[in-house]
């Protein structure tokens, strides 16, 4: 079998999850429904049942996003880059057009994958078809 050293080069990508022991007030996050913003640390508001706490996350013209603590799973710390990208209003329509096209890259990037491990498949096919049957593995 033909090994092109694919499966040693390929990392799984990490979880989409939050760490509580790296974000600091003003770094950026992205959270995955509303994009790039700002950690503004944890917030307790008082509510009908008690108070409860939320990360504040701010956007551009100041729009804040409060997030339950239950809910972290839809935050994520972002890398050194995230500071030369513009942060998103929150709500816009902007944020899911830049999901759905790299959802669509991502697609057509699998079905080009798909595409030449068929192709490698079939010579594979091909070349074990001529090669007489003492020589074969």
């Amino acid at each position: 079998m033909l090994d092109w050293g694919i499966r040693n080069k390929i990392k799984p990508a990490p979880p989409f999850h939050f760490r509580f022991s790296r974000p600091q007030a003003g770094d950026y996050v992205v959270h995955v429904d509303h994009g790039i913003g700002l950690f503004n640390g944890l917030k307790t508001i008082g509510l009908n049942e008690g108070s409860k706490e939320f990360v504040l996350l701010t956007y551009q013209n100041d729009a804040r996003l409060y997030v339950p603590v239950e809910r972290l799973d839809l935050i994520q710390n972002t890398a050194a880059w995230a500071e030369r990208v513009q942060r998103w209003t929150a709500w816009s329509t902007s944020w899911a057009r830049t999901k759905s096209r790299i959802k669509k890259s991502m697609r057509d990037m699998a079905e080009e994958l798909l595409k030449l491990y068929a192709q490698r498949k079939m010579v594979r096919d091909m070349l074990s078809l001529l090669t007489p049957p003492g020589n074969r593995n």
